[in-house]
Order: structure tokens, then C-alpha cells, then sequence
């Protein structure tokens, strides 16, 4: 029998995936001929997620199980699909996202016509309600690589564009293997150290132009489900791995490499900071554990110029009664403000995670805030907490309700609150009402 070489491993991490994973397989499958593998590692679900696998893998030579006998997480099924592909190239794929038509064929003549690229990135659409949104895909994410310019300066000065999606990258297995890369047990954010080791190891890079891959966004649905203790530690954690990482890689990084990575660590340590005013008091203090643990890992961040982080590591100071104290004065500014404008009287604009924090540190101090307001046309109608997610077109509809409301713009970046603010200001809403909130 012939044996036919396995180009590409396509590795799916499932854990209770039945709503969507037929959906998923089936637009791989239907266009697989020969060279690649589907690598599913079923993480212990309790729906039928193994048994949709086990009928595409009885069926389909190409489909591999594997069954854990332990939840362990994302993360730990990844590095099990890495270790067990026989593939040249690994693509991750998450159970509920698909791949277009001709996606496999792309990838496949990418892989055979450069097969001295180590890495392939791979653009995106988005699905909502199995709509594909062709308008919703990100052009600014990646740009087309010259001679002149690294991936790692074109996010230097365009860090605001930088995504942090595994699923984005096509990897060459024997790159990984060889730069020892692969994912780290955190519980969210796994890929926020994956991606940035793949981007500072990889010297050979081709964009795949055409869109492929189709990532359903997920649903708003319960506030606090990403926020408060789990985002908090998980981007502390991003911050320790990509801080070991700098130190452990030291003359392999050049300056550029090394101001990318405390871009992300700077970033990681707003979000934590952030997110520890919704944290109660056991989780700062499980936070302040993990501190103590590794804080010569963490002092070193210091030694590297990072001066931002020094909030964590005040001499002399324990660190579970610094972050009481933060969490406490963070509180008392959102009584003022509560205080001050009433929460009948407040709408929130951002529902990203700073909003959802924003909005969760009112929620406690048994404030009643209803509306937020969002530019994301995939947010719309969306419940956060007990508030309804909105767009400009309703401000502007129901703007004599609003006149006297003020509005806490809830995202940290000045470009973006002034280009938030143009927007209110062009409506109708007085610029004395619009607030740029940063206070958390």
C-alpha cells in the first residue's frame, strides 16, 4: 500500500460542543481528498460531542479521537493534538468555527508550492445566526509582508491591531517541536503567549489573502463570565510565561521583539489591574499568592524598563493589602460618580471588557444602570447583566429621552474616545455630558 504523506493536521479541542460541531466537521470534511488528518481531542463532555465524533470517525479514516479520561482545558488538548499529528503543518481550529469551501485546497497549494515557510496566516470572517458577515472581516489585522518590513515592527507601531487568535496561524510541527513552543495552562488568554513565541521565532511568513476561516462570535449572554478572578489571574499568568519567556531567549531577541512582547505584558497588566476591583476578597487573595510565588520572575519585569508593573511590587508592602486597597478606592470612585449622576441618569458606552467591569463595580454598589451602547453591530439586543447592549441609531431615535444623560465612554485609549465622542457630539449629545471613564 502506498503511503501518502499527511500535509496538514487539523486539530479541534471539543468540550460539550454538539450545538455546532457537526457544522463545524462537515465543512471540513466535505472538501478533504487526501494529505490531511482531523485530530479531535474530546476533553470529557457530558452531551453528545462523542458520539458526532465517533460517527465521522467510523466513517472517515482521516478522523482521529481521542478521548481524555480528565477535563483538563483548552490548552492541554492543543499540546496533545501537536504531539500526536503526523502532519508537516498544524492548523487549530475551534468546534464551533467552520471552513469555507476551498479553504483545504488553498492551504494545501500554499504548503506544496512553499514549503519553507514555518508559518501561514490564515484570514478570517466572522458567523453569527450561520450567517457569514463578508463585511465583518478585519482588514486591518494583517498586511502584506516585504522585504522592508517584520510582522513584529508592523505591530510596534500598529499594537492596536494586533490580535491574539490561534486559530489564525497554519504552523509548520517541526518549527513548534524545535522552539519547544507550545501552549501554557491558563485558563483564558492561552493564546495571548502561543502567538506571540510563533511571531518572534518565525522568520518564514506567508499571508494567505483569501479569506477562509469563519469564527462565530460568541454570544453576550451572563456578565462576569470572563471578567473579575478568572481574567484577572489568567492575564498574570500571560504576564509571568511571556516574562520567562523574554529572560530564557534573551540573545535570540533583538529590541524590536522585545518591546512587542511588553507591549502585550503592559496590556495584560492593565487588564488584571482592572479586572481586581471585581474580584472578592479570597480571589486577590489567590492572586496574591500566585505574586508571591513567582515574584522573582516578576521583579525581573522591573529590571526590563517595564515601570507600569511596579504597582504590584511595592517594596515593603503586602501585596493582598495593596490590592484590598485598590479594589476599595476603585469602589468608592464609582459611588461618587453614582452619587454625583444618578444610575438612572447613566449610560455606558463600550461593552467590551472594561465596560463589563465598569458595569459589574455599579451592579455592587447597588446601582441600576439599563442601557449600554456598543458600535458593534454584532452586540445589538445583547444582554450584559441586566442591561440591554445599544446602538447609536437608537441614541439618535430616543435622543430627547437621553439630552441630560451622561455618558461614561468605557475604553482607556484617547483616539478612540475622541472618535467616540465625534460620533455622540454629530447626534445631538452635549459634549459636557460625554465622560471619558478611565478611573478603573
Amino acid at each position: 500500500m502506498l503511503f501518502v504523506p499527511i500535509e496538514l493536521s487539523i486539530v479541534i479541542p471539543t468540550y460539550n460542543s454538539e450545538k455546532y460541531l457537526s457544522e463545524c466537521l462537515k465543512s471540513i470534511c466535505q472538501q478533504i481528498k487526501k494529505n490531511v488528518e482531523v485530530i479531535i481531542v474530546n476533553d470529557c463532555s457530558t452531551d453528545k460531542t462523542k458520539k458526532i465524533i465517533k460517527q465521522y470517525a467510523n466513517q472517515l479514516n482521516y478522523v482521529k479521537l481521542i478521548n481524555l479520561k480528565k477535563n483538563r482545558g483548552v490548552s492541554y488538548c492543543r499540546n496533545v493534538g501537536i504531539k500526536c499529528a503526523f502532519g508537516k503543518y498544524i492548523l487549530f481550529l475551534d468546534s464551533d468555527d467552520i471552513l469555507l469551501k476551498g479553504a483545504i485546497n488553498s492551504i494545501l497549494n500554499n504548503i506544496k508550492t512553499l514549503p519553507e515557510k514555518e508559518l501561514f496566516i490564515l484570514k478570517s470572517f466572522f458567523l453569527k445566526h450561520n450567517k457569514i458577515l463578508k463585511n465583518k472581516l478585519n482588514k486591518d489585522q494583517f498586511f502584506e509582508l516585504t522585504r522592508n518590513k517584520s510582522i513584529i515592527n508592523y505591530y510596534n507601531k500598529n499594537f492596536v491591531k494586533f490580535r491574539v487568535t490561534c486559530w489564525n496561524y497554519i504552523v509548520k510541527k517541526k518549527f513548534l517541536l524545535s522552539n519547544n513552543i507550545y501552549f501554557k495552562n491558563i485558563n483564558i488568554s492561552e493564546d495571548w503567549v502561543y502567538v506571540p513565541e510563533i511571531l518572534c521565532f518565525a522568520n518564514d511568513i506567508k499571508i494567505i489573502q483569501t479569506p477562509f476561516y469563519v469564527h462565530r462570535m460568541a454570544e453576550i449572554n451572563t456578565l462576569g463570565k470572563k471578567s473579575g478572578y478568572v481574567m484577572s489571574i489568567s492575564r498574570i499568568k500571560v504576564i509571568y510565561e511571556l516574562t520567562k519567556f523574554i529572560y530564557r531567549n534573551k540573545k535570540l531577541l533583538n529590541i524590536q521583539k522585545i518591546r512587542f512582547l511588553l507591549k502585550i505584558i503592559k496590556l495584560a497588566s492593565e487588564h488584571a489591574l482592572t479586572n481586581i476591583t471585581i474580584c472578592k476578597s479570597n480571589e486577590i487573595k489567590k492572586v496574591s499568592k500566585f505574586f508571591y510565588k513567582n515574584k522573582l520572575v516578576f521583579l525581573k519585569i522591573s529590571n526590563l524598563g517595564f515601570k507600569e508593573f511596579d504597582f504590584f511590587l511595592q517594596k515593603n508592602k503586602n501585596i493582598n493589602e495593596v490590592l484590598l486597597k485598590y479594589k476599595y478606592l476603585k469602589a468608592k470612585v464609582i459611588k461618587k460618580i453614582n452619587e454625583k449622576f444618578r444610575s438612572n441618569k447613566i449610560i455606558l458606552y463600550c461593552a467590551g471588557n472594561y465596560g463589563e467591569v465598569v458595569l459589574k463595580n455599579f451592579i455592587n454598589i447597588g446601582a441600576k444602570i439599563n442601557i449600554l451602547i456598543d458600535n458593534n453591530p454584532l452586540y445589538f439586543e445583547k444582554k450584559m447583566g441586566k442591561a440591554t447592549i445599544k446602538n447609536l441609531p437608537f441614541l439618535k431615535r430616543n435622543l430627547r429621552k437621553f439630552i441630560n444623560h451622561k455618558i461614561l465612554i468605557c475604553n482607556k485609549k484617547i483616539i478612540e474616545f475622541k472618535k467616540i465622542k465625534l460620533q455622540l457630539t454629530k447626534i445631538g449629545i452635549k459634549s459636557k455630558n460625554i465622560i471619558h471613564f478611565i478611573k478603573i
